[in-house]
């Protein structure tokens, strides 16, 4: 029973650091704490039953017991495995995660590729992007089947403008699992850079399908969408990437640029202040209420703009 519930926390990447990833290993823990509490039942006093429990108050999210019950744990020697793995809770358990944490865990426990993986997406959190490369690649030497660690992987070297790197990691995901949302919206992206607007649409359109509520795809299908200049498809993309809680100001630009072509000015001119709200002086943000007010014949409040964009203000 309780190998068997620590099988059924390790899904979905439920040890990454991120408070997002940790909420979704909150959710996908049912089943495991069930397993947890019978094993409790039957467990004796000892390190197992140490574990066990700092693990089941880990998924019901009772984490300042996590750090407290893994300072008592930790005061006392035990084997190393065990010792990481409390290590690792206690990483997860804070806001912020831990580095010290995760390296104590890796000396203990080196080249455990699921270590390497979270500390990486703490890495990864914390932008930076090297470290976090080679947490990944050596996590992946060493556990090749750990695909979201390649989807990680395949995100950085996107980043870093690895084009072929990502695409590679994305197709390999895509071998095993050709339902993949996270490998769809990798590759789509990238189709979408190299001007492959239709294997770009056959990749988002597909990443929707099998999740709909993932709001990054959704993002970036509004903007195959736009590419294709069907401004009406792409609006209602942005609508609903925004409902699923995307919060990036280029949604705001993105669907502006979307409901000027469209005429619907009102709106435009809605979203573009709110971009220039929260980020003042933006230029392509002017440039753009420049447009929407030249549409509107407002020609003093366009030429307003334009100015405070020539001047970087």
């Amino acid at each position: 029973l309780l190998f068997e519930a620590w099988l059924l926390t390790m899904q979905d990447g439920a040890f990454s650091v991120s408070a997002t990833v940790r909420a979704r290993s909150f959710a996908v823990g049912t089943e495991a704490i069930q397993q947890l509490t019978e094993a409790l039942e039957i467990l004796p006093s000892g390190s197992e039953r140490e574990l066990a429990s700092i693990r089941l108050a880990f998924l019901e999210h009772r984490l300042d017991d996590v750090i407290e019950m893994a300072r008592k744990a930790l005061a006392a020697p035990g084997e190393a495995d065990w010792a990481a793995e409390v290590h690792r809770f206690r990483a997860l358990a804070r806001d912020a995660g831990s580095p010290g944490e995760f390296d104590a865990a890796l000396e203990l426990r080196p080249a455990d590729p699921l270590l390497l993986f979270d500390r990486a997406l703490l890495r990864f959190e914390a932008r930076a992007f090297e470290t976090a490369l080679a947490d990944l690649d050596e996590a992946l030497r060493v556990a090749p089947e750990l695909s979201l660690a390649r989807s990680y992987r395949a995100t950085i070297r996107y980043v870093k403008g690895d084009l072929d790197g990502a695409m590679e990691d994305c197709s390999t995901n895509l071998g095993s699992d050709p339902s993949d949302p996270k490998a769809l919206i990798c590759r789509g992206r990238i189709r979408l850079d190299q001007g492959d607007l239709e294997g770009a649409l056959e990749d988002l359109d597909a990443s929707v399908r099998a999740d709909e509520e993932n709001a990054l795809a959704r993002h970036a299908l509004g903007l195959v969408h736009a590419r294709r200049h069907d401004h009406s498809l792409a609006v209602d993309e942005f609508d609903a990437a925004e409902r699923l809680g995307f919060e990036p100001t280029g949604l705001l630009r993105d669907r502006a640029t979307s409901k000027l072509e469209l005429l619907r000015l009102e709106g435009a001119l809605e979203d573009a202040d709110r971009l220039l709200e929260r980020m003042p002086g933006r230029s392509d943000g002017l440039l753009l209420r420049s447009n929407i007010h030249r549409a509107m014949g407002d020609q003093a409040a366009a030429r307003r703009d334009l100015e405070a964009a020539a001047h970087g203000r």
